[in-house]
């Protein structure tokens, strides 16, 4: 890269009628770091602030560009380096963040070293960084950080002894692939584990280490028993799937046969069966027998009285 720039900016200059030193070019295009724009920008600096191109101004003007590397441009950067310095320098030029760094580096460390002890010692001092790291998010203390750059920048650079540096095909960190072809599983999961939390009353941990290992047995071999309990927790179709897996479509028909028969009414039959009297009470039955005998007593007397007023023929006289 670095011959091309200096090309193209050679014939700039002739074209340009600018003088220019050989060496001044070289300069130039070592500190862009094969940035073309770059260096033709420093070029018509020099150019137009002194009208000429020399290796003394070149070097007192021109500065290295902090450019910024993509993952493979950070990667053959630091299985090419052979000192500290360039190993550090690769990786705090990396567009990437820390995490996806590591995937990076972890992921294509085989593909890049051939001996078997080259790749031991790579991924120990790749471990002992990832370590510094996780304590980093549990104590919050940054200060580590220098440490997991130390042994994922030069612990691993200077790990190669016999391997010698080839050009490989860098490859994407599978376990990222992984975690974006499981984002929607993973988010049924989240949601199913926050709809039990709050009806089982307990932690979104606990239903994910204790419930959910328990139910997907249960939607996976009793689908019937299942169902029921579909329709107990209220849980949505893509939760009963996910549970059941293979078995989904049996689930699914026992919750619709469920449903149905709960939300159709049931006719009710009459049965016509003869009811035998209740005994009576003792009390209750000599209170009714003594009032039937004096009602009786009293409508004889009043017959009587009709009947000898109608034989004697007497005609009522007075209102009394």
């Amino acid at each position: 890269p670095e011959h091309a720039v200096i090309e193209v900016l050679k014939r700039i200059c002739e074209a340009e009628r600018i003088y220019c030193e050989r060496e001044a070019l070289v300069v130039i295009a070592k500190r862009s770091e094969g940035d073309l724009r770059s260096a033709i920008n420093d070029l018509q600096a020099i150019a137009e602030g002194y009208g000429k191109v020399t290796r003394e101004l070149a070097e007192s003007l021109v500065v290295s560009r902090d450019r910024e590397y993509n993952p493979f441009e950070t990667l053959r950067a630091l299985f090419m380096s052979k000192y500290v310095w360039q190993a550090k320098r690769a990786l705090s030029r990396s567009n990437l963040d820390h995490d996806t760094l590591l995937q990076w580096i972890n992921e294509n460390i085989p593909l890049q070293y051939s001996d078997p002890e080259d790749i031991w010692r790579a991924y120990e001092a790749l471990a002992r960084a990832n370590i510094y790291y996780g304590r980093i998010w549990k104590t919050m203390s940054w200060d580590l950080l220098s440490y997991v750059f130390d042994l994922a920048g030069p612990g691993v650079a200077l790990s190669r002894k016999k391997s010698k540096f080839r050009w490989v095909k860098y490859q994407f960190p599978q376990k990222i692939v992984l975690m974006a072809r499981t984002k929607e599983t993973r988010e049924i999961r989240e949601a199913l584990a926050e709809h039990l939390a709050s009806r089982l009353h307990t932690s979104k941990a606990t239903v994910k280490n204790d419930v959910i290992p328990f139910l997907t047995i249960i939607f996976r071999h009793r689908p019937d028993y299942a169902a029921r309990i579909a329709i107990g927790y209220n849980l949505t179709e893509r939760m009963i799937k996910y549970l059941a897996g293979p078995a989904a479509s049996e689930v699914l028909d026992h919750v619709k046969r469920l449903k149905l028969r709960v939300e159709k009414p049931t006719p009710i039959t009459a049965h016509t069966t003869k009811s035998t009297p209740q005994p009576r009470s003792t009390t209750s039955s000599v209170a009714t027998s003594t009032s039937t005998r004096s009602y009786r007593a009293r409508r004889t007397r009043s017959r009587k009285r009709v009947s000898k007023g109608s034989k004697t023929g007497s005609r009522q006289t007075t209102l009394f």
